[in-house]
């Protein structure tokens, strides 16, 4: 499947890709942001893109490879990003961009357990050669407290704590190991109530954060944007966790009060209704982007 960039063409017009510029993808997955970034930025914009995952450079490699000389793509965590900018030598950036989201890839053929619609180990690590814990281990290891914190914050699941006594009454039994052991469980605690959200999601998104540190990474990154950026140039987020809004969103705002930015998106920018029709998977997106002064 392929996988489609969301809210796309905001992206380009805030951006505002041109040639002689250089751009960052902090978030690479297939390539799919930064080829209209490149299109838009011939004839020698060029730009940098960064990925946890060596399957998702693969893809991009592949889906990129028109725009060969144009492109630095490194396996690496967006955290590092001072130090890869220096090591790359990569100057005269305009725009960063970041999109926080899971790729159609590790939904549908990844293997990873980051569905609940498949059968698969419970492991929903982006990086498993350089990550060791995995969903599973979090499963089976945490006590109650900390199960439900993990819940609540990164998924907002209403049935944290009643999902946490579970999973312990379920692991004295037996190891959680599968996607199919966990919807079992959850399962179990809910009933479906929202036609567009199923019961699993929230928890299958509370794991994936927690197992890949994701709010972590952010709060390592965010300080490092403005300084690598030119000034006049953007930075845009997407986001689709209320936390992680809230995040970016203090983050920016601290910056423009610094007259450091100007913040371009007052209200966070969502997907058309025409969008989240073809792309389901975009209608919790948040855009927010800022301009350096």
């Amino acid at each position: 499947m392929a996988h489609i960039p969301v809210l796309a063409n905001e992206v380009v017009k805030f951006i505002e890709p041109k040639g002689g510029r250089n751009y960052i993808d902090c978030t690479l997955g297939d390539g799919g942001h930064a080829e209209l970034i490149l299109a838009h930025s011939s004839p020698d914009g060029k730009l940098l893109g960064i990925d946890r995952d060596q399957g998702s450079l693969r893809r991009a490699e592949k889906n990129l490879q028109r725009f060969n000389g144009r492109t630095i793509l490194i396996h690496e965590s967006y955290s590092n990003l001072s130090t890869i900018i220096a090591h790359y030598n990569f100057s005269n950036i305009y725009g960063i961009l970041f999109d926080l989201g899971i790729s159609s890839y590790h939904i549908e053929e990844s293997g990873g357990g980051f569905s609940f619609r498949a059968n698969e180990p419970l492991d929903m690590r982006f990086n498993r050669l350089g990550q060791a814990e995995t969903a599973a281990d979090i499963l089976n290891t945490r006590d109650k407290a900390q199960l439900e914190e993990i819940l609540e914050m990164f998924g907002g699941e209403t049935y944290a704590l009643n999902i946490a006594e579970e999973i312990i009454r379920k692991r004295e039994r037996h190891k959680i190991e599968t996607t199919a052991d966990l919807l079992e469980i959850i399962n179990k605690v809910k009933k479906s109530t929202n036609r567009k959200i199923h019961p699993a999601t929230k928890t299958f998104q509370a794991l994936r954060i927690a197992v890949n540190k994701e709010m972590d990474l952010l709060a390592e990154v965010l300080p490092q944007m403005t300084e690598n950026l030119k000034k006049g140039g953007r930075i845009a987020f997407i986001s689709y966790h209320s936390l992680e809004d809230a995040i970016v969103k203090d983050f920016f705002q601290g910056l423009a009060q610094a007259n450091e930015v100007k913040i371009l998106t007052d209200k966070p920018v969502s997907p058309s209704l025409i969008e989240q029709r073809e792309n389901p998977r975009s209608r919790s997106a948040k855009l927010r982007v800022v301009e350096k002064i």
